[in-house]
């Protein structure tokens, strides 16, 4: 495959371009008014949050006690345990409603820069590189996915993975390893699980297309160089993912998400007809369609806008000479996107292509094709203004042709809405009465039709069409800057309040988690029926309670991804009811001739001091896994199972102290070992950076 080379100075001004697209473009998130929907706050911040407030309490977090009775949070795939980036806020500021959101607004600020960084490996020219960069950033993928955090982080390293990628087979060194491994790691240690198969797979495939390449050209010297490269790249990634690996493979077979889907649940959430139609109409899927109930689909995965530049470019590439670089893009494009829309291509991966059985959600492959769609645009705008901004039939074909669309768009969906009366212009005027000008917009992004929302962003597109065709055939380039920077503003914009945000603010979410006990505090002795709970108002906006009241148990299981089995049959059994009633500590025989005092409670270490008229069992409710201890009166007792998924250990009548303990020594070093090897990479890195004040890896 050619390389045109590696140009890749520092460019403050480009930089800064980028920063300031992302903070107006996701200006509900970016202004810290509105606060992250859904998921985000019920899902991705309550592990984060107690892996902060355990640090700010002097603790090492490797046990989350509160959810669902106990589980090892540095196996939490959610988590974000082995991401350095959690360390760094949790240790510093910890994590609130504020830092959370500045977390993720940064993620997709590195996705824009990765890709910028990216783009120069083909000696690019600089706008053109700022293009590819902000239609990376505000993409369908991470505009639908602001709630979904792993997500979003998993597609924001994916440009810094295929750069470092690219840097180790161009030139073997140690710096260039280290960024590869260390962009590798990142990926590994930050993405969905569905995101890291399909990265797989890409770079799979592109290592099988150079191998390809290099052997009909009879480079024998090239598969050599080829073959130490990915040997010392696998070994420096398996390395640094140590932790990891042991702490993701000894959880697997415990919990519910550990085995093969069923062949019915993989094909959840595919990218339908909609997901097409966004690349030109992406508010149109904010809504559901007439006929929704044939796709069966959440919004969040619909959406696949690359901006109306970068399709241009990519329909040229696809009716254009190509070269190889693009012959991969586009077919490895196509390749994922026909993944992601499920079917008999996924039910015949999920038989014959190992790890695709394990991705629930077929709309994740989607960022694949985005990525690679972006790339061969990239290079097709690039090869435009390098030839002279030839002005052919096949480039006035492709214009001509969405002129139509859009029109056409325009036309019908104004002769619907006068004919059928379903607007919102006509549903507002009949209910505004005088509202003020904020109710009036509230009320009126719940009242858009489809038909709305195909009619303002046809003209929206069009205005935007016209200024791109009007650079093209003026050829300056300034001109689809400023109309690609628009464009994806305005699309991205009108998308947010759908899939990103809330009405609630940031402001009162964080009043809420303010009303959690700080740190780690020891666990009231009461009945889990007694555990604080909140109104179901405000479990909506935050989730359950029993994330932030800091009390062991609750009524109903939390719904989350690292779910033991033992746990979930216990909920779904008989016994429940009868153990609800009971504290998180207690004895089986002799409840009310007893008495239990917690001495000590941390999420690793539980001391109790008891006092029993009679032989029996002390059970403490936390689900028994590998690394649990239990010492009596400072002798190490064995550990039964109770109730299913809980801890029992045996006392004899009288007075006796018990001390529960967890420890995985081969976690905690892996845990030193791989961020020492971080820091120590990112150090070296950095260093050579500002040496050459160049980032030539």
């Amino acid at each position: 495959m050619q390389v045109y080379g590696n140009s890749n100075k520092v460019s403050i001004k480009i930089l800064s371009a980028i920063l300031v697209t992302l903070v107006v473009a996701y200006l509900p998130v970016s202004s810290f008014h509105f606060v992250l929907k859904n998921d985000s706050f019920t899902g991705y911040f309550p592990p984060k949050f107690f892996i902060s407030e355990s640090l700010h309490a002097s603790y090492l977090p490797l046990w989350d006690p509160y959810l669902n009775y106990g589980f090892p949070i540095y196996a939490d795939m959610s988590a974000g345990f082995w991401n350095p980036i959690t360390w760094l806020v949790a240790g510093t500021f910890g994590y609130n409603a504020y830092t959370y959101t500045l977390e993720e607004l940064f993620y997709i600020l590195i996705s824009g820069i990765g890709m910028f960084y990216l783009t120069s490996y083909w000696k690019i020219v600089k706008p053109v590189r700022f293009i590819s960069a902000i239609s990376y950033m505000c993409c369908g993928y991470f505009v639908g996915h602001l709630q979904h955090l792993n997500w979003l982080e998993g597609a924001a390293f994916l440009p810094w993975t295929f750069f470092g990628y690219l840097l180790c087979l161009q030139r073997f060194s140690l710096k260039r390893i280290l960024f590869a491994g260390l962009s590798f790691y990142m990926l590994l240690v930050s993405a969905h699980p569905g995101l890291i198969i399909a990265a797989f797979y890409f770079i799979l495939s592109f290592g099988i297309g150079k191998i390809y390449v290099g052997y009909k050209s009879g480079k024998v010297q090239f598969l050599k160089k080829f073959l130490l490269s990915n040997s010392v790249l696998i070994f420096t990634i398996l390395l640094l993912s140590l932790g990891l690996i042991i702490s993701y493979s000894e959880i697997i077979p415990f919990i519910t998400r550990g085995e093969k889907l069923a062949p019915g649940a993989a094909q959840a959430e595919p990218t339908t007809i909609e997901s097409w139609i966004s690349f030109v109409f992406p508010f149109a899927v904010s809504q559901n369609f007439p006929f929704q109930h044939l796709f069966h689909n959440d919004h969040t995965v619909r959406n696949c806008y690359i901006g109306l530049v970068m399709l241009l470019f990519l329909m040229l590439a696809l009716v254009s000479q190509k070269n190889r670089w693009q012959y991969f893009f586009l077919i490895t494009g196509f390749a994922f996107l026909l993944l992601s829309a499920g079917g008999i291509i996924k039910t015949f991966a999920y038989k014959w292509v190992p790890l695709i059985g394990y991705v629930r959600i077929n709309g994740e492959f989607r960022i694949i094709s985005l990525f690679c769609f972006i790339l061969a645009g990239t290079i097709a705008l690039n090869n435009h203004i390098r030839n002279g901004w030839k002005y052919d039939w096949k480039l006035r074909a492709v214009l001509n042709a969405v002129y139509v669309v859009l029109i056409l768009t325009i036309l019908g969906c104004t002769i619907i809405i006068i004919y059928t009366n379903e607007s919102i212009f006509y549903d507002l005027r009949a209910q505004s009465n005088g509202e003020s000008i904020t109710s009036f917009l509230k009320k009126g992004i719940d009242t858009f039709s489809i038909y709305d929302c195909f009619l303002i962003q046809g003209i929206l597109q069009l205005i935007f069409w016209s200024l791109i065709y009007r650079g093209i055939n003026r050829r300056k380039l300034n001109l689809l800057v400023y109309a690609c920077v628009l464009d994806l503003i305005f699309a991205t914009l009108m998308n947010i309040p759908y899939t990103g945000v809330s009405k609630s603010t940031v402001k009162e979410f964080q009043s809420i988690i303010d009303r959690s006990p700080k740190n780690i505090p020891i666990p009231k002795l009461q009945p889990v029926t007694m555990n604080a709970m909140e109104s179901p108002a405000v479990e909506r906006m935050i989730g359950p309670w029993g994330w932030y009241n800091k009390q062991i148990g609750s009524v109903e299981e939390i719904a989350y991804p690292i779910a033991f089995k033992s746990t979930k049959k216990f909920f779904n059994s008989d016994l429940k009811d009868s153990a609800d009633m009971k504290p998180y500590a207690f004895l089986e025989n002799n409840p009310e001739a007893s008495t239990i005092l917690v001495k000590h409670f941390s999420p690793t270490v539980m001391d109790f001091s008891v006092s029993s008229t009679k032989n029996s069992g002390f059970i403490l409710k936390q689900n028994i896994y590998k690394g649990w201890t239990c010492r009596v009166d400072n002798q190490t007792v064995s550990i039964d199972t109770a109730l299913i998924t809980f801890m029992k250990c045996q006392l004899t009548q009288g007075s006796h102290e018990i001390k529960f303990e967890f420890k995985r020594p081969v976690i905690s070093w892996s845990l030193w070992f791989n961020f020492a090897l971080v820091i120590v990479g990112f150090a070296f890195i950095t260093y050579t950076i500002i040496r050459n004040r160049l980032l030539t890896l």
